[in-house]
């Protein structure tokens, strides 16, 4: 939406380790003209703050754009008092000079891979301090070993659906999330798509 200020905003919600609470299969494209145009605090594609606790996060594709010298987005954003949230398969872009994956609370996620990264400047990720790289946030997590750091091509800026094949085969196959938002099914063998398109 242009000027919308977050796609997914989640405060107080709690599920627990056998019934977790689920955001998957979402397309959220935030589209603005600058920093006037995307507020309040931490505009995000996808927020998550104030105790929430045992959420999936798998399969979303998130695109958010304020301006190419904007840096107070982040296409993810979880706060610090989060806890047991585990992050996967999703493609988290934004197309400003901000962050892709923005983490206040380095003990609130306690999974996160297979992911797709993209920062159109040098802030790209955040946990515990600034990580300018992939390599500096696996260095930082222990994790994301299998997640990967590149531009995704969407259909439009509203329309998240790829269209080339860079992060094809890089999801790890999940029995929770067998389709995806189209209704097409993942395969369980060869590697899934990252993000919420099956391509």
């Amino acid at each position: 939406h242009t000027g919308a200020k977050r796609g997914i905003h989640l405060e107080h919600v709690t599920g627990t380790e056998l019934n977790p609470a689920l955001v998957i299969n979402n397309m959220i494209g935030l589209h603005g003209t600058g920093a006037a145009g995307l507020t309040p605090k931490n505009p995000s594609g996808i927020y998550i703050d104030n105790a929430c606790s045992y959420i999936n996060v798998y399969y979303n594709s998130v695109r958010v754009y304020a301006g190419a010298t904007n840096n107070d987005t982040r296409a993810f954003f979880s706060g610090a008092t989060n806890s047991n949230l585990q992050v996967k398969n999703n493609i988290f872009a934004n197309f400003s000079n901000a962050y892709a994956y923005y983490v206040g609370g380095t003990n609130s996620i306690i999974m996160s891979d297979y992911n797709g990264y993209y920062s159109g400047g040098n802030k790209f990720s955040y946990w515990g301090a600034d990580r300018v790289s992939l390599s500096a946030l696996q260095t930082a997590n222990f994790m994301d070993e299998n997640s990967i750091q590149d531009m995704p091509y969407f259909a439009a800026n509203d329309d998240l659906h790829l269209l080339m094949t860079n992060f094809c085969g890089h999801a790890q196959y999940d029995p929770e999330v067998m389709y995806d938002i189209d209704g097409n099914s993942r395969p369980a063998i060869g590697g899934a798509t990252i993000g919420a398109h099956e391509l």
